[in-house]
């Protein structure tokens, strides 16, 4: 992959927390189809292998998709989503 990657162990809790949000109804099926590229929809529904590659692009525009739909603000999300990860 010759564009910035990010690890598929990393990126893999973005799809489960939009997945958790779209079960929920925080976001419909039409609006994902608006905002995701095909590639992030076809993640979002067979999933990540925590051993491959994905492109930052894709996990950029899904963290800002998430900040936004669980409110606050994004310095506060993006520093609580780098603590979780640590973990």
């Amino acid at each position: 992959m010759d564009e910035p990657a990010i690890k598929g162990s990393i990126f893999a809790s973005v799809i489960r927390d939009l997945r958790e949000l779209t079960d929920a109804g925080r976001i419909s099926q039409e609006d994902l189809q608006e905002r995701l590229s095909p590639l992030e929809q076809k993640l979002l529904e067979s999933g990540i292998n925590a051993a491959a590659w994905y492109p930052m692009e894709s996990y950029a525009r899904i963290t800002d998709l998430l900040c936004e739909l669980q409110g606050g603000r994004p310095t506060e999300y993006f520093r609580g989503r780098g603590s979780a990860n640590a973990r």
